[in-house]
């Protein structure tokens, strides 16, 4: 909650993606970040959820270009803040489920 870093699970899952989208070298891909409706702490690097949601956006366009070798031609983010929760919002574990990046591959 409230950060954009990516732990090794992430990282581990990341580059099993990598592979699936290298097997399409001609589609383009948004990797779209998201954040629970909690507001961010007072002291948040973040200036707001949008913001944070972006900011996750980025870092993993950056691991993808990074580390998994994938053409940044391909890439665009988008941030989402809070405004497409796939869970309830009301429960710690939706609010954990509504912090996600999802990464799309363009027609």
């Amino acid at each position: 909650s409230g950060n954009a870093d990516l732990n090794q699970q992430s990282k581990s899952i990341i580059l099993q993606i990598s592979t699936v989208l290298n097997n399409y070298p001609k589609r383009n891909i948004i990797v779209e970040g998201h954040t629970d409706n909690q507001p961010l702490a007072k002291n948040s690097r973040y200036k707001s959820n949008f913001a944070l949601s972006t900011a996750r956006a980025l870092t993993v366009l950056e691991f993808l270009t990074d580390e998994c070798k994938i053409d940044k031609n391909r890439l665009s983010i988008q941030g989402f803040g809070e405004m497409r929760p796939i869970s309830d919002n009301s429960t710690a574990a939706g609010r954990a489920a509504n912090r996600r990046v999802e990464i799309v591959i363009a027609e």
